[in-house]
């Protein structure tokens, strides 16, 4: 961005979303170089109208047109925009994790730490809204003999109010089995 009082364009403009994305054409006409990073179809998920929806999409469009390089974080995003766009300007770079260094490298320990029997659970990871279908999965989860239930569950140390539900629902139906753990992590502020 320019700096205040300052007429020197900048050199590289990073835009990060499709929302954002909209102001790809308008920093190029500053004449930087402009990289966006598309982290997923946000029009696809369910808390937005259609006119939000269309803005989204909108942007979308504009940055994979107008940006000198999409940064995209799986190959799905860029089967996608390769496809839609006929783009060849993708480059992957994938989300990182942190490997625990302290974390059991034996796959029987690391289920005993949680409580739960090998072959005896499901793993869902992923947000706590409603378009990731977990409640889909907590339901199929009901359905099964009690004999092979456990479960683990993680989320936010501070949830909003669109996962509460889900969290609920997922704890509520696994402290009905013989055996359950909770574990929410903790959100960083980085």
């Amino acid at each position: 961005m320019l700096r205040k009082n300052s007429q020197i364009p900048p050199d590289i403009v990073h835009i990060h979303a499709i929302g954002p994305a909209l102001f790809v054409p308008l920093f190029r006409l500053t004449g930087a170089k402009v990289i966006y990073t598309h982290h997923g179809q946000d029009y696809m998920r369910a808390k937005w109208g259609r006119f939000a929806k269309f803005v989204l999409k909108m942007g979308e469009r504009l940055g994979t047109r107008f940006s000198h390089r999409i940064i995209v974080i799986s190959n799905y995003i860029d089967d996608c925009l390769k496809r839609l766009y006929k783009t060849r300007r993708t480059v992957l770079i994938r989300n990182g994790v942190e490997i625990r260094t302290d974390a059991p490298k034996d796959e029987a320990i690391a289920l005993a730490h949680l409580g739960i029997e090998p072959k005896k659970y499901i793993l869902a990871c992923g947000r706590f809204v409603e378009e990731k279908g977990f409640h889909d999965l907590i339901e199929a989860y009901q359905k099964l003999p009690e004999n092979c239930r456990g479960a683990s569950h993680a989320g936010p140390a501070t949830p909003r109010l669109d996962s509460k539900k889900i969290m609920h629902d997922s704890i509520s139906h696994s402290l009905r089995t013989s055996t359950s753990k909770q574990a929410f992590l903790q959100e960083r502020n980085t």
